[in-house]
């Protein structure tokens, strides 16, 4: 990941919404649903998708990615860039018992209704 990357996430105040489901869902559906992890950069992004893929190793059959890929990176830190450039990290883990989504979901503190502005002001005090 190069330097220039960095500001982007940082100057939007992105952090990303870990889920992991047996359906399939839209990033609206599961902003309404309080999310498995948070992570706050790139790189604990990619270290939460090498923990959960791991956790399901045994009975994973296919992996496949649904990440788009900024260009000029190496396929080993594409989700870190993909991540570090906005984007949403996808993947779908097809297992003996059926399907598993893995999703990080970018989230401004404007659009996240956990962490931003609106969580704030609806746990305030009266």
């Amino acid at each position: 990941m190069t330097e220039s990357q960095c500001p982007r996430w940082r100057e939007r105040g992105l952090h990303w919404h870990a889920h992991v489901s047996a359906t399939v869902t839209t990033t609206p559906q599961r902003r309404h649903h309080t999310p498995d992890a948070v992570v706050f950069t790139p790189q604990d992004g990619v270290a939460w998708l090498t923990e959960t893929l791991a956790g399901h190793r045994r009975g994973a059959l296919a992996l496949r990615w649904n990440t788009p890929a900024p260009v000029n990176h190496r396929a080993e830190c594409r989700q870190t860039a993909a991540l570090a450039a906005g984007y949403p990290v996808e993947a779908i883990v097809l297992t003996t018992d059926g399907q598993l989504y893995l999703h990080l979901d970018p989230q401004t503190p404007l659009q996240c209704p956990h962490h931003g502005p609106r969580a704030r002001s609806d746990s305030s005090p009266p």
